[in-house]
């Protein structure tokens, strides 16, 4: 899934770069409808977006929208395996993936969308995936299921004031997880090395898939980039502290990895850009505009 610069090719751009995005977590992430036989048919979003390279905070800075990943996906199991889902785009070379008003749309072969954002964070309308084909309504995975959950259900937020990491972790079946990652940066705040140009702007991604799995003992491991094709996997084993609200993140030694440790910190929502009462929200518009939850 190669991003797409502002400068690309006209094939490659969205449809929709430079628009404000008021609410980027809300549009990323599962959604999916059970499909009958014990799987589910569901949208994976990832979108990108970008701040001015000045920027040392993404509080109540307005973020303007790059390019929009849809991948179309029906999971055999209980949770999303690799190679179980197709990946379009809002390009046109990408698939001519639309996103107007609160609907998502898609027409291709073997593909096709034409859902509408409702009230209480679901999609409804029609889906097809090869041989699945109705109109359904479809809910964020979790959804429904034990109303006790572990203590790494949630979002957790790691890193500085230039570079983090959110993830976002729901129970997709029972006893089953899976989450989604946001890579967020404000260049504002980082040092350059003098030889080094500053970037143009500040480049965030909402919505890359991860494992999740748990052991015995309660603990959880998180891979990151999982089910990326190319390079590379990062996993870690996380602990609690403070009564679940601080994860203790152990990286162990790999192809791919140094030995290291970081640590999470439980959000209080959903998102990992708090907006403090004391200022105020980016102005939505209606193209990304999403319900409140």
């Amino acid at each position: 899934m190669a991003l797409v610069t502002p400068a690309a090719p006209a094939d490659d751009r969205s449809f929709y770069v430079g628009k404000p995005v008021a609410h980027p977590e809300e549009l990323s992430g599962l959604w999916e409808v059970p499909d009958g036989h014990g799987g589910a048919v569901g949208i994976h979003l990832i979108l990108s977006t970008t701040v001015p390279a000045d920027a040392t905070t993404l509080v109540g800075v307005e973020q303007t929208w790059l390019n929009l990943q849809l991948g179309i996906y029906q999971r055999a199991g209980s949770i999303l395996q690799f190679g179980e889902e197709n990946f379009f785009s809002d390009s046109p070379r990408g698939g001519s993936v639309r996103y107007d008003d609160g609907r998502l749309s898609l027409h291709a072969a073997e593909f096709d969308l034409d859902l509408v954002r409702t009230g209480g964070d679901r999609w409804s309308g029609r889906i097809h995936r090869n041989g699945f084909d109705s109109k359904a309504i479809l809910t964020r995975p979790g959804i429904g299921t034990a109303k006790t959950r572990p203590w790494f259900v949630g979002t957790w937020k790691t890193g500085d004031q230039s570079t983090q990491s959110c993830i976002h972790i729901t129970e997709q079946a029972p006893g089953e997880f899976v989450g989604w990652r946001d890579s967020l940066t404000a260049w504002g705040s980082a040092r350059f090395a003098p030889h080094l140009p500053k970037p143009p702007y500040s480049l965030e991604i909402y919505g890359d898939l991860a494992k999740v799995g748990t052991a015995d003992d309660g603990n959880v491991s998180i891979e990151l980039n999982a089910f990326d094709a190319l390079c590379c996997s990062h996993l870690f084993l996380g602990t609690p502290e403070g009564n679940g609200t601080v994860m203790k993140a152990v990286w162990p030694p790999g192809p791919n990895q140094a030995p290291h440790r970081t640590e999470w910190k439980k959000m209080s929502g959903n998102t990992c850009i708090v907006t403090p009462p004391d200022l105020p929200s980016p102005p939505r518009n209606s193209d990304s505009q999403c319900p409140e939850k």
